[in-house]
C-alpha cells in the first residue's frame, strides 16, 4: 500500500531534480551573457533557485523526521537540452527557462492542493503548517520569476 507521505515525498524530489537541472540551466547561460543588466537578473534567479532547493530538502526533512524517508543525493545528474549559443541566445535561453519556471509554478500549486492536512495525523500540524508556509513561499517565488523572465525576454 502506498501511503501519502511517501507520495509526497516523491513528489518533492522531482522539484528538487527540476531546480536543481534550472540551476545548471542559469549557470550555463550566464556564460553567454555579456549585458551586465542581464546578468544581474540570470544571476538573482540562480540565488532564488539555490534558495528553492534548501526549501524543498527542509519539507523532505520534516517528511523523513516523521517517516523515515530519507534525503535525496544533493547532486542530481542534469536533463536540461543544450543552448544554441547563437545570436538569439538570450531569447532561446531566456524562452526555455520560462518553461521551466512556468512547470515548476504549476508544480507546487498542485502539491500545495494535496490533502497535506491528512499528514498532520502522521506530522503533527505544526509541521504541515511549516511545509504549507513553504510551498505558499515557492508558488510566490516562481510567479514572480516568470515577470522576471518576461521582463528579461524584452530586452532584446
Amino acid at each position: 500500500m502506498v501511503y501519502l507521505p511517501d507520495v509526497f515525498s516523491c513528489l518533492v524530489r522531482m522539484g528538487y531534480a527540476v531546480e536543481s537541472n534550472e540551476a545548471i540551466l542559469i549557470w550555463e547561460s550566464l556564460f553567454g551573457v555579456e549585458d551586465d543588466e542581464k546578468w544581474d537578473v540570470l544571476f538573482s534567479l540562480l540565488k532564488d533557485v539555490q534558495t528553492h532547493r534548501l526549501l524543498l530538502m527542509r519539507i523532505l526533512e520534516i517528511v523523513g523526521k516523521n517517516t523515515g524517508i530519507s534525503l535525496p543525493e544533493r547532486n542530481v545528474p542534469p536533463w536540461i537540452k543544450e543552448l544554441d549559443h547563437s545570436t538569439d541566445f538570450i531569447t532561446n535561453m531566456a524562452g526555455e527557462l520560462l518553461k521551466w519556471e512556468k512547470w515548476s509554478e504549476k508544480f507546487y500549486l498542485r502539491l500545495r492542493k494535496m490533502d497535506l492536512d491528512s499528514l498532520g495525523d502522521i506530522l503533527g500540524d505544526e509541521p504541515v503548517d511549516e511545509i504549507k508556509s513553504i510551498l505558499d513561499e515557492l508558488i510566490e517565488w516562481e510567479s514572480k520569476h516568470i515577470r522576471l523572465i518576461e521582463d528579461l525576454m524584452s530586452l532584446d
